[in-house]
């Protein structure tokens, strides 16, 4: 009887369950019989995927590792962390999925960067490079970026899991409405991105534009 392939999934360095990489596995559970497994660190993801039955193992389990060592596809969302550094032995076999985590492509080459630091960048993006098998692109403009750091035959468009899923829960019933999603990333040590003014003018404007 031939052996099903063996996925292996995580996000944030296995700290936290999030991204593409959380709803795309979360699908793959749900809606398939392929043989998942997401990895993580923490205690708090860890029980509660448990509650819900589904496959989850702690970081650096037997279990964890062995599975990292024969995986054929390999997904990520934030870094080659991820998953587990048992994962990036026996490359050759392995298939390695980069769903990305935001819009627009972070580049590896930002020329605010030191000559030297943009060396080093450059080096280790080659190597993340080589360690990518396919990568996602959500819309055609972001190809563009994604061109310069990822050969194209790498990139693939298609829906992001994470959008698919808010899409796939949209009301039936707003049909005749426009859905606008504004999901930029926040960090609540740098700034406040809404005060209580800005919500409520951004409230009449989409409602003047019968916009939820």
């Amino acid at each position: 009887m031939k052996r099903k392939v063996k996925w292996l999934l995580g996000s944030f360095s296995g700290q936290r369950y999030v991204e593409n990489s959380r709803f795309f596995y979360e699908y793959l559970v749900e809606n398939t019989n392929e043989d998942v497994l997401w990895i993580t660190k923490s205690n708090k993801v860890y029980n509660h995927l448990k509650s819900k039955n589904y496959p989850v193992e702690y970081f650096y389990s037997f279990k964890a590792i062995i599975w990292a060592l024969r995986s054929k596809v390999v997904i990520r969302s934030y870094s080659l962390d991820d998953t587990s550094i048992f994962s990036l032995l026996n490359i050759n076999s392995k298939i390695y999925i980069n769903l990305s985590h935001g819009i627009p492509f972070k580049q590896n080459n930002n020329i605010s960067f030191s000559v030297l630091k943009r060396i080093i960048r450059s080096i280790f993006g080659i190597y993340i490079n080589s360690l990518t098998t396919y990568i996602l692109a959500e819309s055609k403009n972001s190809i563009i970026d994604i061109k310069k750091i990822y050969k194209p035959e790498k990139i693939f468009l298609a829906g992001a899991p994470r959008t698919d899923f808010v899409l796939s829960k949209k009301n039936k019933n707003q049909k005749k409405s426009k859905t606008i999603m504004y999901a930029p990333t926040f960090r609540e040590y740098r700034y406040n991105l809404f005060d209580d003014k800005s919500i409520s003018k951004m409230n009449k404007f989409l409602h003047s534009l019968n916009t939820k």
